[in-house]
């Protein structure tokens, strides 16, 4: 257990190497927070600093007794705006495995011990091995801190270079997620990459699309190895044409970094929601192209820019 108790303790830095049970801080004039330690299983962790302005947190779990459902619980980091711009984000690493068969709240528990500041934006960073992730991810969304702070929400896929696939009666799809509703209402930007337009990924796009009612914004970067023609691309288009007020952009992996500031660029000059505007439109981002797979204008303005 690492105790700190200073009346005058502005910062404070800590990287633990062996593992740890407990984080105990009571600094009431700290200005920065930067720890990282490893845990064998549940940790205790109470932190008294209402002036810190700047928190790198980062908890490494390596047991498997942080489990729910097939998923462990494998890392979790909290991190405040450290550029002008920058969002806080609180970052959730887990993987799915057959062998954990079990749910349990502890589960949540663990990860709202570090919630020790604000965030606005969620990052899941998922091994799936397979596994549908849908029951995790909308069970992370339902904390009452997360679906109240989140505006921006990242699910990161890591699939391996095998074929996977999950046993029949598999419970990693036994949760009855595709029926929950939770509010979403701050959420005004999703991005998913590694999607292979799966079903439950199309799935929990539109759970995604009816939880979050302000949405302006979603980003899908497709798996490697996914084109463009892809039945599982055509249902993601397919989706979008029912929300005209969600912009949606499609990269294939491989092109994400090189094209994005420039197909936004684009994208910003029909904007769905400028006044007296309305515009469905998705941009397909293909190497050495930038196409407009399909645009419905409802209404024109003259003092309005518009492709055809």
């Amino acid at each position: 257990m690492l105790a700190v108790s200073s009346a005058s303790l502005q910062e404070l830095v800590l990287h633990q190497t062996d593992w740890m049970d407990g984080v105990n801080i009571v600094a009431p004039v700290l200005r920065q927070l930067t720890v990282s330690f490893s845990a064998m299983e549940k940790v205790s962790i109470s932190v008294l600093a209402p002036m810190v302005e700047m928190v790198s947190w980062r908890c490494c779990y390596f047991k498997v007794s942080i489990v729910f459902g097939v998923w462990r619980l494998e890392q979790v980091t909290l991190q405040t705006a450290q550029t002008p711009g920058q969002l806080p984000s609180l970052q959730i690493h887990a993987s799915a495995n057959s062998i954990f068969v079990c749910e349990e709240e502890t589960f949540m528990h663990e990860i709202e011990k570090h919630m020790i500041a604000e965030f606005s934006v969620l990052e899941l960073h998922l091994e799936t091995n397979g596994h549908v992730f849908g029951a995790l991810a909308f069970h992370v969304l339902g904390m009452n801190r997360i679906c109240s702070a989140m505006q921006k929400l990242k699910v990161i896929l890591q699939r391996s270079s095998v074929k996977e696939g999950c046993s029949p009666h598999c419970p990693c799809e036994s949760m009855g997620w595709r029926s929950q509703t939770i509010s979403l209402t701050g959420t005004e930007e999703v991005e998913i990459s590694g999607c292979g337009g799966d079903g439950h990924e199309i799935d929990f796009l539109k759970l995604i699309l009816k939880c979050a009612p302000m949405l302006k914004k979603m980003i899908v970067k497709l798996s490697d190895g996914a084109s463009s023609s892809d039945d599982g691309c055509t249902n993601i288009y397919n989706i979008f044409k029912a929300y005209s007020s969600v912009e949606l952009y499609v990269y294939l992996s491989s092109d994400y970094d090189a094209y994005q500031s420039f197909s936004i660029c684009i994208l910003c000059r029909v904007n769905a929601r400028q006044p007296r505007l309305t515009i469905s439109m998705i941009v397909m981002v293909t190497p050495g192209s930038v196409v407009i797979v399909d645009m419905i204008i409802l209404s024109r303005t003259t003092n309005s820019v518009t492709w055809s």
